[in-house]
């Protein structure tokens, strides 16, 4: 959790095991949650896992939009 602008604001954070990987903000729309975005967090940051090239990795941010 952190604050920006007087707003505590949750987020998952996720870095990728691969150095090279790009930051990546993941947000979600109204209605919905964090927890819809779940399901990509590991073909995201572990795309070798998956068949994909470290290339195609990311490091997440994903915050719990207020409201």
């Amino acid at each position: 959790m952190t604050e920006i602008d007087g707003l505590d604001i949750h987020f998952v954070h996720v870095r990728s095991k691969h150095d090279n990987a790009l930051p990546l903000l993941v947000s979600h729309g109204w209605p919905g949650s964090v927890i819809e975005q779940l399901k990509i967090i590991g073909p995201l940051t572990d795309p070798t896992a998956r068949g994909g090239t470290a290339e195609d990795a990311f490091h997440l941010v994903i915050p719990s939009m207020p409201g």
